[in-house]
C-alpha cells in the first residue's frame, strides 16, 4: 500500500541500515518527509502520485546518505584537480561576501551588474539548478539568480575574482540542504552574461542541473557536473576541461587554441565541428563520437562498454581504445593510428593508401615518425578500406 506511513517506515529502515543519518538528524529527516507528503496531499496529489514523485524510499535514503557524506569534511589534500587551483582564492574568501536570501516562498530575482573589467575569473557553484552562460548585450557582466525561502547565495567580488555560490545549508544550519527536493522546480536557471570585449576564465560546478555555455570569449573553461548534461557551443578558449558524472557532454562549433579534455561516466560524449591542438575523450559506459574535428596534434579516445565513431577526423596521431564496443571510422585522415577493442569489430575507411602505412606498432621510437596503422580486436573482425586506392 502506497501510504505515507509505509513510505516513512521503509525510509527510516533504509537510513538506519546505511548508518550515515542518526539520532536527532534522523528524526528531522523523517519529519521533513512527513511535512512534504502532507503539503502535496493538500495540493491535490494522490498518495500514489506522491510516492512516484519521491521515488522508492530506499533510493531516497541513498541520496540522503550521499548528501550527508558529501558535507562531511574529509582528511587529506583538496581532491579538486590541479586545473582548478586558480579558483581557490575566491573559494577561500567567499564567506566574507554578500548574502542573498528571502523569507518568502515566492521567488525573488536579482540581476547584479558589474563593469566588464571588474574581474578576469568567474566561479559559479549551485545544485538542482541549471547554469546558463552567454554573451552580454550591453558590454557589462550580468549575474541573474533567484532566491526564495529555501535558497541562499553568497556573492564575492575581490582580487579579479567574481564568485557566486548557492549554499547547501542556511547559515543557521539544520536540514536546509533537503529543501530543493521539495521545491526543485521553483528556481529559474542561474544565468551569467559576459561581454565579448574581454576574455575571462570560467569555472562552473553544479549537481542535478547541468550547464550550457555558448558564444562567450574565454581564456580557460573548467566545468564540473553531476547527474546532468553539459552543452557547449561556439567557444574559443585557450583550454577546455569538462567533467560530468551520470551526464553527457556535447561540444559543437568551437575552436580550442591549445587542447581540450572531456570526461564522463555512464554517459556519452560528442564533439562536432571543432578545431583544437589536442583532444582527450574518456568515458565509462558511454559512446564517443567525433565529427568534423581537426587537430594539430593528437587525439586519445578511451571508453568501456560502448562504441566509438569517428567521421572526418584529422590529426597527427590517434589512440582509440574501447572494451566491449566497436570502432567505426569514416574519412580518417591521421598519420599515426592505433585502434584497439575487444568483443567487437573495427571497420570503416581511411584516407590514403595501405602502402602509405606500416602495418603494426613501430618497434623503435625513431620508427614512430613514419606513418603506421595498428589494429587489434578479440572476438571481432577488422574491416578497413583505404579511400586513396
Amino acid at each position: 500500500m502506497m501510504s505515507k506511513e509505509t513510505y516513512l517506515k521503509r525510509l527510516k529502515t533504509a537510513l538506519q541500515q546505511q548508518g550515515q543519518v542518526k539520532g536527532a538528524e534522523l528524526g528531522e529527516v523523517l519529519a521533513f518527509f512527513e511535512e512534504l507528503w502532507e503539503d502535496r496531499l493538500e495540493n491535490g496529489q494522490s498518495e500514489a502520485a506522491i510516492w512516484a514523485d519521491l521515488g522508492e524510499p530506499e533510493a531516497a535514503a541513498g541520496q540522503i546518505t550521499a548528501e550527508v557524506a558529501s558535507q562531511t569534511p574529509q582528511p587529506g589534500p583538496d581532491p579538486e584537480p590541479s586545473g582548478t587551483k586558480w579558483a581557490e582564492a575566491a573559494s577561500d574568501q567567499q564567506e566574507s561576501g554578500q548574502t542573498f536570501s528571502s523569507g518568502q516562498e515566492q521567488p525573488q530575482s536579482y540581476d547584479k551588474t558589474f563593469a566588464a573589467t571588474c574581474c578576469r575569473q568567474v566561479v559559479l557553484e549551485t545544485f538542482n539548478q541549471q547554469i546558463e552562460v552567454g554573451p552580454s548585450e550591453d558590454g557589462r557582466i550580468h549575474l541573474t539568480f533567484t532566491v526564495n525561502k529555501w535558497t541562499t547565495y553568497k556573492l564575492l567580488l575581490r582580487d579579479e575574482f567574481l564568485f557566486l555560490r548557492r549554499l547547501k545549508k542556511e547559515p543557521s544550519g539544520g536540514l536546509a540542504w533537503l529543501w530543493p527536493l521539495r521545491f526543485q522546480e521553483s528556481l529559474a536557471p542561474l544565468m551569467l552574461r559576459l561581454p565579448t570585449t574581454v576574455v575571462y576564465s570560467l569555472l562552473t560546478k553544479t549537481r542535478n542541473g547541468g550547464s550550457r555555455v555558448e558564444g562567450v570569449r574565454l581564456h580557460k573553461l573548467d566545468l564540473r557536473d553531476q547527474n546532468a548534461a553539459l552543452r557547449l557551443t561556439g567557444l574559443e578558449p585557450e583550454t577546455l576541461d569538462a567533467r560530468s558524472s551520470n551526464g553527457g557532454i556535447s561540444l559543437e562549433q568551437s575552436q580550442i587554441r591549445q587542447g581540450l579534455s572531456l570526461q564522463s561516466s555512464n554517459a556519452g560524449i560528442s564533439c562536432a565541428q571543432v578545431d583544437a591542438g589536442w583532444l582527450e575523450m574518456t568515458s565509462s559506459n558511454g559512446r564517443l563520437t567525433c565529427s568534423q574535428v581537426q587537430l594539430k596534434q593528437q587525439a586519445a579516445l578511451i571508453t568501456s562498454n560502448a562504441a566509438i565513431q569517428l567521421t572526418d577526423l584529422r590529426a597527427d596521431k590517434l589512440d582509440c581504445q574501447s572494451s566491449n564496443g566497436g570502432i567505426k571510422v569514416e574519412g580518417l585522415a591521421v598519420k599515426h593510428i592505433r585502434l584497439v577493442t575487444s568483443n567487437a569489430n573495427i571497420r570503416g575507411t581511411i584516407r590514403g593508401k595501405a602502402a602509405d602505412y606500416y602495418q603494426g606498432m613501430p618497434e623503435t621510437a625513431a620508427a614512430e615518425s613514419a606513418p603506421y596503422l595498428y589494429t587489434q580486436t578479440s572476438n571481432g573482425r577488422v574491416s578497413l578500406d583505404f579511400a586513396g586506392e
